[in-house]
């Protein structure tokens, strides 16, 4: 099914596309607010700019509160689970650097684990969306993408540090399109590799 806004107008619909992550990003912002649901507001982001990118995203605000919606629970505790161990191992890094003689030890003993939790965090929440899976076998299967498909995420990775150097210039950009822009990457770079394993499996 088309979407309501597909026109043959170029300019119409680059305004269309750039009206949609505009609304994206500041539906996201919003329903992140409570913190504890950042985790399906960031799923239900993820899904709209999939619709979007595939042309079939025709009630934004609807189709981004039935994804929030959609397995609530889980979702939320699967990324407050893979936050709260994200901030612990930085904890560890920061303070074990700053106050022990032998904080270049902990640092080369945690460094690993963080890289492995920042890849897994990559892919867990498209694994979530796209399997029905239980929490811990949707963070080994994310775990094994994320190894696997290392480079796109350092790409994923760096274009958003760039974003940002050029929000510091461009605010309107970091303000109203930085996540709905990061999760248009995303679509672009991990969600063929979970396609393909959908496909497979």
């Amino acid at each position: 099914m088309e979407g309501k806004y597909n026109l043959r107008n170029p300019v119409i619909n680059l305004m269309t596309s750039l009206y949609q992550l505009l609304l994206l990003n500041a539906l996201f912002i919003l329903f992140s607010l409570p913190v504890l649901t950042m985790g399906s507001a960031l799923k239900a982001l993820l899904q709209c700019i999939q619709l979007m990118k595939d042309n079939q995203l025709n009630q934004e605000v609807q189709s981004f509160f039935r994804a929030f919606k959609d397995d609530f629970i889980k979702v939320n505790l699967s990324f407050l689970l893979m936050a709260g161990i994200l901030s612990l191992v930085c904890f560890n890094l920061i303070n074990g650097t700053l106050l022990l003689k032998r904080g270049w030890f902990i640092y080369l003993i945690q460094m690993p684990l963080l890289v492995q939790i920042i890849l897994t965090s990559n892919f867990l929440m498209i694994v979530l969306i796209h399997f029905d899976l239980s929490i811990l076998k949707a963070i080994k299967v994310a775990w094994i993408m994320g190894n696997r498909h290392m480079m796109k995420s350092v790409v994923f990775f760096v274009t958003g540090y760039l974003l940002i150097k050029m929000g510091l210039h461009m605010p309107f950009i970091l303000i109203f399109l930085y996540f709905s822009l990061m999760a248009y990457l995303h679509n672009v770079l991990i969600y063929p590799a979970i396609k393909a394993l959908k496909e497979d499996s």
